[in-house]
Order: structure tokens, then sequence, then C-alpha cells
């Protein structure tokens, strides 16, 4: 598989977990929170993988947002203003 359909997966796969948070958020009946903030970690989580992919680089193994996030910073320092985003997802 090339690296174009390896970042296309990584980036379906974002916004999948992210349509699954809007959708469950619109649900009549109640939908417990953490739920939903899974699923909102899980897609930031793979856009952020994306983003080390595209920099030619095996992004790790882990689901820390903040260890992700300081690898981006290390190719654009714009994604310092995504931490307080990142922190409420963490926890």
């Amino acid at each position: 598989m090339g690296k174009a359909e390896i970042l296309q997966q990584w980036l379906d796969k974002g916004k999948d977990d992210l349509r699954v948070a809007e959708y469950l958020s619109t649900m009549h009946h109640p939908t417990p929170d953490e739920i939903i903030c899974y699923h909102c970690q899980q897609s930031a989580e793979k856009y952020l993988k994306a983003f080390i992919f595209i920099n030619d680089i095996e992004p790790d193994k882990t689901h820390d947002l903040r260890e992700l996030l300081r690898i981006c910073e290390e190719y654009n320092s714009s994604f310092s203003s995504l931490l307080s985003k990142l922190r409420v997802l963490t926890r």
C-alpha cells in the first residue's frame, strides 16, 4: 500500500470517528458523554497521526494526544494553539 492510501486511511478513520460523535450527540435518548468524548478523542488522535505520517514519521502506538501534539509542533508551531482543546479530550 502506498503512502497516499495509508494517509487516506488515517483521514477516513478520523472522519468516521467524528461522524459517530456528531451522530451520538443528536440522539434523543441520553448517550453517555464519555462515549461521545471517546470518539472525539479518537478522531483527534487519527488526524494528528495523519499529520505526523505526512512528515515521514511512523506514528507511535499511543493514545496520548499531548505527545502526538508535541511531535506535530516540531513540524508546525501553530499546533500549540490546540493544547487547551486536547487537554479536554485527554481527561
